[in-house]
């Protein structure tokens, strides 16, 4: 019995290696389509508070017993041009990493507004923070800061983060304070201009 015991766990053990190992390729396969090209970039129209507020209530479904996700929005709608796929990544791990790293019961909250022809979106935790000397790294691929301990995720999620809001012309940035939590904010051009390769 004990040695069946063990042979589940092995295989439990294998299963969580290997979803990691598909994570980390997924990851890696999305970062390498870097240049911008009629392949790779699509935007559409879209009104970004539904689409944003889908996103949310997708991580509010999986995660309603263990954390509370706020979704904020003074606007009644908000069109803009993104490429659908890319954003949702770069969106959906934000929002992971905020629940990730913020303590069970901790609020995540996810703030969308528009400001002349930017629209920002703001992913707030109440988590461990950032370290201040890990700052100047975290977007680096396979950088994870030093305070993550055995947490999992493959360093990559703010590197495909921030190539996915650069390729619709926007910003990313982040400040933090260790114990207390991390704000990232996001700047997305309403419309954007597709520079195509010649």
């Amino acid at each position: 019995r004990e040695r069946e015991e063990e042979k589940i766990q092995y295989l439990d053990n294998i299963n969580i290696q290997v979803d990691h190992l598909n994570e980390m390729v997924s990851d890696v396969m999305t970062l390498s389509k870097s240049e911008r090209t009629e392949q790779g970039f699509d935007p559409e129209r879209v009104d970004l508070i539904t689409y944003c507020r889908d996103i949310v209530e997708t991580f509010q479904i999986n995660h309603y017993h263990t954390h509370d996700i706020q979704f904020d929005c003074p606007d009644k709608i908000l069109i803009a041009e993104v490429d659908r796929k890319l954003l949702r990544r770069a969106l959906t791990n934000l929002i992971g990493n905020a629940i990730k790293y913020s303590p069970e019961g901790g609020v995540v909250a996810f703030k969308l507004w528009r400001d002349g022809s930017v629209a920002f979106v703001q992913v707030i935790d109440s988590g461990i923070g950032i370290p201040e000397k890990d700052a100047q790294y975290l977007f680096n691929a396979f950088h994870r800061a030093s305070n993550v301990n055995n947490l999992p995720g493959t360093g990559l999620g703010l590197a495909i983060a921030k190539q996915a809001v650069e390729l619709h012309d926007g910003h990313i940035n982040f400040v933090s304070v260790a114990d207390r939590g991390t704000t990232f904010t996001i700047e997305l051009p309403l419309v954007v201009e597709l520079k195509r390769e010649i």
